[in-house]
Order: C-alpha cells, then structure tokens, then sequence
C-alpha cells in the first residue's frame, strides 16, 4: 500500500453530512494542492477541526473502492494538521480561485473522467426542492443521531444529515459561455453552512438565497463542484465560494443596499 503525506491542502469545501451504510456520519471534504491539483479526502468527520480556507496537511492512500484520480482515504491514524489560513486574506482567496477556475462544462469534465472543478457559474435560478423520504428512512436516521457541542454558545445540538432534510437546495446555472448542455444544469447544493441555516431557522429559509449572495452583484461567485462517485455524470455544488469584490459599500440612511436579480419561477418548487 502506497502512503503519501498531502503538506499544502487548502479546504475550498465541506458538505452536508451523510449516513454510510455502517452508519457512520462522514462530510465530503476537499480542496486544492499545488501539488497534486483537486484533491478529495475521506472519510472525515464534524469534528475534525478544519475549515474552509485553512491550509492542512493529512496522511492519505489510495482506495480500490474509487478510482477517481483526485480521491484519496485519510489513513486511520492520521490527523489533519493545520498549516495556516488565507480566510481573511481576500486577494490570496481571490487569486487562488481564478487561477484554478476552468472555463470549460461538465461535458468537458466528462470527457477528462475529471471530479472535481471550480468554475464561474452564469446562475439563472435557484430553488429549494421538496424530497419524500421513506418513513423508515427517516426513523433510522434519526434514531441515530448523535450531538455535538457549538464552540460559542457550547449548547448541544442535533448533527442532521442530507436524508433529514425534506426541502434540497437547487441552483440552475450555465457553467460559462463554453456551456454544452441545451439546458441549464440543475444541480443541488450540499453546502454544510446552508443546511445549518435552514436547521436553525426554519420559518426564514427562504433568506438562505441571501446569504449565499446568489443575485448580488457586488459579490463573485464561484461553484466547487463534484461528481458522484458511483454515478460520475451527475454533479453537485460542493461550496459556493463567494466574496465581496471591492470595499465600496453603498449605504442609504445607515443601511447597506445590494444590487440583486429576479429568480425565475420553477414549477411547484419553493422560491424566495
């Protein structure tokens, strides 16, 4: 068995947690190496103590139980180490995503039997999408779910999972002007930070658009995407990784104004 030691990955996304069949509760993990490009590490968990944009570095090795090139399994020992951060450095974040974006479609993806990606979405609609789980579905998952405790207010809250949510974000976008598809891709967003939001405010999800700055125009956007592993045409929205692109800040009587854009209706789904 190969071992490699990753020294310079940088975190660009964790998703919404998901039950394994062992039922463990693990959280897609992956980011960028200057060394070996887009990598995936699994499987790692709530309580490893990493956040997006913090630079680690991690003990890895290949697994026979998927071959895409950038997945990697964290070995059973190994710990991630963190290195540093560029969280609040908004020119490296800025940089970083604009040198590793690919002006290119899933299509292309598809072609290069490549899984992970970042690309500059052209968003034309958002929408949260009702899922109809299984009663027994819902009955397992929650009758193991387990707790952890919030740093700031150290009160124990319940760790869901993707299958405990019965409203799935959805984004609609054309991945730029090289797009292949004759429509839109329909993708569902996994990230964590957006379900946490829709755990604790249930009767205000619809502000969830908001804080992703989906239609503000004063921030960029950028889509970390990922394919499945066992179906490897169909993507998802690891991270939407945005920021503010310049310190000018519009204020009218003390409050800060956005520019923002209309969503398109979608059928029977839930817009905000």
């Amino acid at each position: 068995m190969v071992y490699l030691l990753i020294k310079d990955l940088i975190i660009l996304g964790r998703a919404v947690p998901i039950l394994l069949k062992d039922q463990r509760k693990t959280i897609c993990t992956a980011g960028y190496s200057d060394e070996l490009g887009f990598v995936r590490v699994y499987p790692t968990f709530y309580f490893d103590d990493i956040h997006v944009w913090d630079k680690v570095s991690i003990e890895v090795t290949r697994d026979s139980h998927d071959a895409r090139n950038e997945s990697w399994k964290k070995l059973a020992q190994s710990e991630f180490k963190k290195i540093s951060s560029i969280k609040n450095n908004k020119k490296a974040k800025e940089t970083l995503l604009e040198s590793i974006c690919q002006d290119c479609c899933t299509y292309d993806l598809n072609e290069k039997k490549r899984s992970l990606a970042i690309i500059k979405p052209q968003i034309e609609k958002c929408y949260l999408k009702e899922i109809n789980a299984t009663e027994e579905g819902k009955l397992i998952t929650m009758s193991l779910m387990d707790f952890f405790t919030t740093k700031k207010t150290q009160k124990r809250k319940p760790l869901l999972v993707k299958s405990n949510f019965s409203l799935i974000p959805y984004i609609g976008y054309r991945c730029g002007d090289n797009c292949k598809t004759k429509t839109p891709h329909n993708q569902q967003v996994l990230e964590w930070g957006g379900y946490q939001w829709i755990q604790k405010n249930p009767k205000k999800i619809n502000q969830l658009w908001e804080n992703f700055r989906i239609f503000d125009e004063e921030w960029y956007k950028y889509f970390f995407i990922g394919n499945l592993r066992d179906q490897r045409t169909s993507w998802l929205i690891i991270n939407i990784l945005r920021g503010k692109k310049n310190e000018d800040i519009k204020k009218e009587d003390g409050k800060i104004l956005y520019k923002t854009g209309k969503i398109k209706s979608s059928g029977q789904t839930t817009l905000f």
